[in-house]
């Protein structure tokens, strides 16, 4: 009876307050977010401009400190056309941002781009960077067909052919040697695990290839810089030795007309000689202090000079009245040259000179300049050649791709937009294709038919 005494008056006094409780209390509204501003930024924003389409224009852009980029905006007047948002780029997740812009351009309109960003600082403002003038520009002329890919290739020739392809990949830290049938774009694995030290490869023949022996093997403690060089056949799986250079300090030539040409080892490292891929005969070619191209498919060159298989004379390189190196020559007596630029000016764009029988015919115009990669080998056909340009981060919607030069007039015309981080090495071997080696890839690139 007194629990029940207790109970009772304990409802007396707390109906008051049960009574206060459900009584509505007025509503207290949350207060109005700051508003919106947006501002304007002159600042100039770099980055790769990437054609895909008539239809799709990729961008790279730089980051910037501070800033997040969030969206871009493709604008015709003050019309929004299309907008799409920033991702992290493919080729560089740290320093760059991607964009893909999608839109039915005509290439007589003039359009411009918006990038919005924000400042986590202010989260309320909206920053905005304003793009020049844009035309669209995309090219195709070419197609690309995988042959053949590796994991981590160290080193690989053509044979004189042209027929085949020797690589030598480093995959699982284990030299493996392949040749690939450049006609039926089939491979096949001579050497694995490392049999063969694979760090250099010259084609001697459809089935020979020259390679470096073993460290062991060619070591001498009277000759520690000398390496061996070996010629295998590999239907007998036989090798014998052939010559030997530097391995610090040496390069080796391609092999032409079975010839090639090394840095020895003695007496200097400017020591260089011929060795005769058949008969295995080494003549000294003398001191020369400069050092052997080991990149060109068409002639032996030594420093300044063009050595001639056939009697091993040598030939000075013509020089020009501009300060530039010797490039290329093709068979049709056409000679390329690049500027050289102070070391202070490095990764400055350089100009490319042509001659032929001591005149200048073309030099690069200013508004044209890029960072110029000719093929490795071509020829100049009907006055015209083709070659790689690409382009530092810019904010002048600049394309990289190939561009073919006429001689002629002097005009560059852009035939093929191609993006890649990638070097992209072209070798035109006529009726055999034109073969491309890009990363680990090697392809054909066809040109697209009318």
């Amino acid at each position: 009876m007194r629990n029940f005494n207790s109970l009772l008056i304990a409802l007396v006094l707390l109906a008051p307050l049960l009574l206060s409780s459900c009584q509505e209390d007025p509503f207290t509204p949350a207060p109005n977010p700051d508003p919106v501003e947006y501002v304007r930024l002159d600042d100039e924003l770099n980055f790769h401009t990437i054609p895909k389409s008539g239809e799709i224009v990729n961008f790279q852009f730089d980051r910037i400190d501070g800033y997040q980029f969030k969206t871009i905006f493709l604008m015709a007047d003050e019309d929004t056309l299309s907008q799409a948002e920033f991702t992290t780029s493919e080729y560089n997740t740290h320093d760059k941002l991607a964009a893909s812009v999608s839109h039915q351009f005509d290439p007589e309109k003039n359009y411009y781009f918006l990038v919005e960003a924000v400042d986590y600082n202010t989260p309320n403002t909206r920053y905005t960077f304003e793009l020049p003038a844009y035309n669209h520009v995309f090219a195709e002329a070419y197609t690309f067909q995988k042959i053949a890919e590796f994991d981590r290739m160290t080193d690989y020739d053509f044979s004189p052919s042209r027929d085949y392809l020797f690589v030598s990949d480093f995959s699982g830290n284990e030299f493996s040697i392949h040749r690939v049938d450049l006609k039926s774009q089939s491979i096949e694995t001579y050497f694995s695990k490392s049999e063969i030290y694979g760090n250099l490869i010259r084609a001697a023949s459809d089935h020979e290839f020259i390679f470096t022996g073993l460290p062991d093997e060619s070591y001498d403690p009277e000759h520690p810089d000398r390496a061996f060089l070996r010629k295998m056949d590999i239907h007998t799986k036989t090798s014998s030795i052939i010559g030997d250079y530097s391995s610090s300090y040496g390069r080796v030539s391609r092999i032409i007309e079975g010839k090639m040409i090394v840095n020895a080892t003695e007496p200097s490292i400017y020591t260089q000689k011929a060795i005769d891929i058949k008969s295995g005969e080494n003549v000294s070619l003398g001191d020369i202090q400069n050092f052997v191209r080991e990149y060109n498919y068409d002639q032996l060159i030594l420093g300044d000079y063009f050595i001639e298989p056939s009697d091993l004379s040598l030939n000075p390189i013509p020089h020009t009245d501009e300060e530039a190196y010797f490039l290329y020559e093709d068979e049709n007596g056409y000679l390329f040259y690049m500027e050289t630029l102070p070391r202070e000016e490095a990764l400055s764009y350089s100009k490319i000179f042509v001659y032929k029988e001591g005149e200048k015919l073309f030099e690069t115009k200013e508004v044209d300049l890029g960072y110029a990669q000719l093929f490795n080998k071509f020829k100049v056909t009907d006055g015209k050649f083709t070659y790689y340009k690409s382009h530092k981060s810019n904010h002048s919607y600049l394309i990289d791709g190939l561009y073919s030069v006429d001689l002629n007039t002097g005009e560059e015309t852009l035939i093929h937009a191609d993006f890649s981080p990638y070097y992209l090495a072209v070798y035109d071997f006529g009726d055999k294709g034109i073969i491309t080696q890009r990363g680990w890839e090697f392809s054909f690139m066809e040109k697209i038919q009318p």
